[in-house]
């Protein structure tokens, strides 16, 4: 005959006829599935966390990221009609303090990194981000 006992944690414990205590180690399928779920939301989260250390935004996204700050603060940077551009400098966005990542830039000709600023037909804005870089 055996004694079935619940022992720590809820589990169903027992004792032998012998008088010997046998412990059930039996898993539930809910705290797997909860172990599951928590590794995977931290593989998850460590690799948007590694891709933003690491890569971040590319000096391209930064530089038209920029312009378009310094636009907005500044419409009159923005063409007149349509089929005609304006230039914005890499030099004119980090005298405006629009760049704020400078350090990704250090490698880059201020004169000649640039944006063209377009407008089209459709009255939409179109960027153009033309860099001059050593790297």
């Amino acid at each position: 005959m055996l004694l079935y006992l619940y022992g720590k944690g809820g589990n169903l414990d027992s004792y032998s006829e012998t008088g010997e205590y046998v412990e059930r180690n039996e898993t539930s399928p809910k705290k797997v599935l909860i172990i599951i779920l928590i590794i995977l939301f931290l593989l998850i989260g460590s690799f948007f966390l590694i891709r933003y250390l690491f890569f971040g935004d590319s000096k391209e996204e930064l530089l038209l990221k920029a312009t378009k700050e310094y636009i907005i603060k500044d419409e009159t940077k923005l063409p007149d009609l349509s089929g005609e551009y304006t230039i914005i400098t890499l030099d004119e966005l980090l005298e405006n303090k629009s760049v704020k990542s400078k350090h990704k830039f250090k490698e880059c000709n201020e004169e000649e990194t640039l944006v063209k600023v377009f407008k089209l037909e459709s009255g939409k804005i179109h960027y153009v981000p033309l860099l001059t870089c050593e790297d």
